[in-house]
């Protein structure tokens, strides 16, 4: 591993928590009536620079068809805790395996409108992963450098408003691909702190 690689990863792990999420968290149980979830942020090396691992969901899910996401899902019994979900779930989805998996920390929750707790974890793929989507849920998966998201200019701030309320969201366009939700707001929370810390 290069000095530039180990400097570029220790820059996104500086930006993430790393303490043990409080307890009711960790081992998933409901809290304010929200269902608990977890997302893998998956972060990869490949022809020099560090890119952000994306599905796009399919047409007949019952929560964000058709949206970009990353890997992940609702709590389960099975699982210890919420941090097995999130490895469960890109498991499942993608078909890349623990072992090829590095986690590096946890972002601060985030919350969708379909009433889940998501907690983010952000994960290292080894150089030679490999992936299988699941086609029952991921109709594909596609690569984003990073510098694409820590660029400014590539991120636009739009409204909506519910009742008198006005609410601000983020959107990413790639290519064909409209990045905008929960996803973007998990982008822009680890986007900002690694601006912050390096303030």
């Amino acid at each position: 591993m290069s000095t530039q690689e180990t400097d570029s990863i220790g820059v996104v792990r500086a930006a993430l928590n790393r303490d043990l999420i409080n307890e009711m968290v960790w081992k998933a149980r409901a809290q304010d009536g929200l269902k608990p979830a977890a997302v893998l942020f998956p972060i990869y090396r490949k022809e020099g620079e560090w890119r952000v691992l994306l599905t796009q969901r399919t047409e007949h899910l019952r929560h964000h068809s058709g949206q970009i996401s990353f890997p992940g899902g609702a709590f389960e019994h099975q699982d210890k805790n919420i941090r097995a979900t999130a490895l469960r779930e890109t498991t499942e989805e993608v078909g890349i395996i623990e072992s090829q998996i590095q986690i590096l920390g946890h972002l601060d929750d985030e919350f969708s409108i379909s009433r889940f707790r998501v907690t983010p974890f952000v994960g290292r793929l080894e150089d030679d992963f490999d992936y299988k989507i699941s086609t029952d849920e991921v109709a594909s998966v596609f690569g984003v450098p990073l510098a694409f998201f820590t660029d400014e200019s590539n991120r636009q701030v739009q409204y909506y408003k519910s009742g008198e309320e006005r609410h601000k969201f983020y959107v990413f366009q790639y290519k064909k691909h409209t990045i905008w939700g929960l996803t973007a707001k998990i982008i822009v929370q680890l986007v900002d702190r690694i601006k912050r810390d390096q303030l």
